[in-house]
C-alpha cells in the first residue's frame, strides 16, 4: 500500500508539474496525519529521485492550543530523525484576529500563508532556486471547500475548490483521501499528532467535516465527498477554459487609455451573454486594483447601463471606481479621486492627478521631495527586487543615505525577520514618524495617487504586517538609518532586469 501511495503522489506531481528538478520545496507541517504524510512522501520521492529537489519543513505555532508546544517539538523531532531542515515560527493568532477584526480561522490561515511565503522568499534569495510551497490538502478538504463556498455563495471559480497548483502553491495529496493517507502512515510506522480542536464543531470547517459530511454519507450517498471533489475537478476544467476565452474577449472588446478603460456597446453586445459579464468583471477588477467587494450586482448594473444604451448615466463602484456611459461607450475610470464638483465630464477632460504625474514623471509627493514612478517601474513581482546586506563599518568615510527613488537603505537590526516581498494584505500599515503614528498601506497609496489598477498588484517588502517601503510613496520610520545603525539592508528595484542577490 505504501508503494502504491507514493506512486500515485509521484504521478500527481508529474502530471501537474508541481515540482521540477532543482526546485526548493517548503512543506507546511502541522504535525497532523495529513502534513506528516506529505513530508514523508516528499522525502521518499526526493530520495528515490536522487535528491532532485531540496526539502524543508515549515511549522507555524499559532499560540492557541495547550498542546501546541508539543506539536512543535514533535515536528522538530520528526525532521531531525529524517535529516530535513525545519523552520518553526510563532504567531499570536488570537491577538491578531482581535486587532484586525477577523475570525480565528481566517487569521490563522492568513498567518500560515504569510509565513510560508516569507520563508519561500528567503529560500529563493539564498539559493536562487525556484521555490514552491507544498500543503497537505487532500480529497476531503477539497469537498469541504466546495460545499463551504457554495453555502456562502460563489461563482463557478469558487465551486472549483482547491486547485492542484496555484502559483507557487502545490498540493501533492489533493487526490488522496483520509483512509489512504492514514493507511500509508500505518504501513510506514509513522506517528502523528491529533489536534484536539478538530473536534470543536463550532468552527465552520469542523462542522462540515464532523457533522454535515457524515450526515450526507449516512442519509444521501456514501460517496458524497468523492462526488463533490470530482465536481470540483470538472468545474476547474471549465474555469480554465473560460479564463482563456475571457482574456481573448477582453483584449478584443476593451481599450485602455491611461487610467480609463473603454468598452464600445457594439463590441460588448457581439459577445455571448455569459462572456459579457465576465469581460465587465475583468474590467472592474482591473480598475479597482483587485476583486474585493465586487459583486454580481455591480456587473449587472454596468451591463444594464450599456445594453440599454442610456447615455449620461454614472455609477460609483467599489475601489473608488467610476463608470459612465456616453455616446455608445462605457468608460470605467480607475481608482479614487476622479469625481469632483464638475463630475465625470471634467474627469474625462483632465484625468486623475496620479496618471498625469506618472506619465510626465512629475512629483506627486513634493512634501517629501521624491520623484514619482512611471507606471512601468512599479515592482509587480519579487523578482523586480535585488538586495544586499553590509556593515556600516565597511562604508567609506563621508558616506550618506542614497536619495535614489529606486534604492532604499534600512536598519537591518530593527527587522525581526528577513522581509517578505508580497502584495498588500488586510491590516498592513506603515509607520509615519518617530511618534509611532501609522497609516494603512491602502490609504498611503491612495494619498500618493498610486494608480488604482496597480495598488493591489504592487509587491512590497514587509516585516509581518508592517511595510518597510511602499514604492512611489515612502519608507517606514521604523527602519530608517540612524546613528546607532550597524548593519544595513539595501533593497533596489531592478527596472528591466532580473532579481539577483547583491
Amino acid at each position: 500500500m505504501a508503494e502504491d501511495f507514493i506512486s500515485r503522489v509521484s504521478s500527481t506531481i508529474e502530471k501537474y508539474s508541481m515540482i521540477r528538478e532543482g526546485d526548493a520545496v517548503l512543506a507546511g507541517v502541522s504535525g497532523g496525519a495529513d502534513s506528516v504524510a506529505l513530508l514523508a512522501a516528499l522525502d521518499l520521492i526526493r530520495k528515490k529521485k536522487g535528491g532532485a529537489f531540496t526539502l524543508k519543513a515549515v511549522h507555524v505555532h499559532h499560540g492557541l492550543r495547550k498542546n501546541a508546544d508539543g506539536d512543535e517539538a514533535f515536528v522538530r523531532g520528526l525532521c531531525k530523525e529524517r535529516g530535513i531542515p525545519c523552520v518553526c515560527a510563532h504567531v499570536d493568532v488570537a491577538g491578531d484576529a482581535a486587532a484586525h477584526g477577523t475570525g480565528i480561522e481566517e487569521e490563522g490561515r492568513a498567518a500560515r500563508y504569510r509565513i510560508f511565503r516569507r520563508e519561500a522568499e528567503n529560500e529563493h534569495s539564498l539559493s536562487g532556486r525556484r521555490t514552491v510551497i507544498a500543503t497537505a490538502h487532500h480529497r476531503e478538504d477539497n469537498a469541504e471547500t466546495v460545499l463551504f463556498h457554495l453555502c456562502r455563495g460563489c461563482s463557478l471559480q469558487g465551486a472549483a475548490g482547491i486547485r492542484p497548483v496555484q502559483g507557487d502553491l502545490v498540493r501533492p495529496l489533493l487526490f488522496e483521501d483520509r483512509p489512504q493517507i492514514e493507511g500509508f502512515l500505518a504501513k510506514e510506522g509513522i506517528s502523528f499528532r491529533t489536534d484536539e480542536s478538530n473536534a470543536d464543531s463550532s468552527f465552520a470547517r469542523n462542522y462540515l467535516r464532523n457533522i454535515v459530511f457524515p450526515g450526507l454519507a449516512a442519509h444521501v450517498n456514501a460517496e458524497s465527498a468523492d462526488h463533490f471533489a470530482a465536481f470540483a475537478e470538472k468545474a476547474a476544467e471549465v474555469c480554465s477554459y473560460l479564463e482563456d476565452e475571457t482574456q481573448k474577449a477582453f483584449s478584443a472588446a476593451v481599450q485602455q487609455d491611461g487610467n480609463i478603460l473603454r468598452i464600445r456597446r457594439e463590441n460588448l453586445l457581439h459577445l455571448a451573454t455569459l462572456m459579457q459579464g465576465r469581460v465587465i468583471y475583468e474590467a472592474l477588477s482591473l480598475a479597482a486594483g483587485g476583486r474585493k467587494d465586487l459583486t454580481s450586482s455591480h456587473v449587472d448594473a454596468l451591463l444594464q447601463l450599456t445594453t440599454q444604451g442610456r447615455g449620461g448615466r454614472m455609477l460609483n463602484l467599489p475601489g473608488g471606481v467610476l463608470a459612465r456611459y456616453e455616446n455608445n461607450v462605457l468608460s470605467i475610470y480607475c481608482g479614487p479621486g476622479i469625481v469632483n464638483r464638475d463630475g465625470a465630464a471634467q474627469a474625462e477632460k483632465r484625468p486623475p492627478a496620479g496618471e498625469n504625474a506618472l506619465r510626465r514623471g512629475k512629483n506627486t509627493e513634493s512634501e517629501r521631495g521624491t520623484q514619482a514612478f512611471r507606471e512601468e517601474d512599479y515592482p509587480l513581482s519579487a523578482q523586480a527586487y535585488r538586495w544586499r546586506i553590509f556593515k556600516v563599518s565597511d562604508l567609506p568615510e563621508g558616506w550618506s543615505v542614497p536619495r535614489n527613488e529606486y534604492t532604499k537603505w534600512f536598519d537591518y537590526d530593527t527587522i525581526t525577520a528577513f522581509p517578505a516581498f508580497r502584495t498588500r494584505q488586510p491590516g498592513d500599515y506603515i509607520v509615519l514618524d518617530a511618534s509611532g503614528a501609522v497609516k494603512k498601506t491602502a490609504r498611503c497609496m491612495i494619498d500618493a495617487k498610486v494608480p488604482g489598477a496597480l495598488r493591489g498588484r504592487i509587491v512590497m517588502p514587509a516585516d509581518g504586517r508592517e511595510i518597510l517601503w511602499i514604492p512611489g510613496c515612502r519608507i517606514s520610520e521604523t527602519y530608517k538609518i540612524t546613528e546607532k545603525t550597524s548593519v544595513i539592508l539595501e533593497i533596489t528595484i531592478v527596472r528591466g532586469g532580473p532579481c539577483e542577490r547583491g
